[in-house]
């Protein structure tokens, strides 16, 4: 019985440790927006953006270039997009959609609605990957977004690059 025992453990161990080692992580990309200095016209004197991972500490800024802003991602991870005002407590910025732009797919639908979620007051997007680019381009998309629930609707064009599970 010891052995019957000792033999399960030991395959409990290995699955639970081959399961969880290869752990999905939600990527935050969040639409910096000075609100007080907002130039529609030319949307890289006041915006950026900041990505972060939950299962590390890496974070990838834009730098003022938005359009050539990459990030990269794997199969099964989380992305949420959210937008914050960097001049402003009570500006809201809505995520109104993303929007596939060219033929690579990685998520389930080529549009991803924002929806206010729980208490918030601003949209946010949100959409697990499920397809890698090997092979593909990266993914290219659109991020719609609107300041304080008015006005214009402004977009951007990011790309994410996805990779193949280990």
């Amino acid at each position: 019985m010891k052995i019957i025992n000792k033999n399960f453990s030991t395959f409990y161990l290995i699955f639970f440790f081959s399961v969880f080692s290869f752990s999905q992580s939600t990527i935050t990309i969040k639409l910096l927006v000075d609100t007080e200095n907002f130039d529609e016209n030319d949307l890289s004197k006041s915006c950026s953006f900041e990505a972060t991972w939950s299962d590390s500490s890496k974070v990838v800024r834009s730098n003022g270039d938005l359009e050539d802003f990459t990030i990269e991602a794997s199969e099964d991870d989380t992305i949420i997009w959210e937008g914050s005002s960097t001049s402003s407590n009570t500006a809201i910025i809505d995520i109104k959609k993303i929007d596939q732009e060219n033929a690579s797919k990685i998520f389930k639908n080529k549009k991803i609605y924002g929806k206010k979620r729980g208490n918030s007051k601003k949209e946010t997007a949100e959409a697990r990957v499920l397809y890698n680019t090997k092979g593909k381009p990266d993914y290219k998309y659109k991020i719609f977004f609107k300041i304080n629930q008015r006005g214009k609707t402004h977009k951007i064009d990011p790309k994410i690059k996805v990779l193949s599970k280990p």
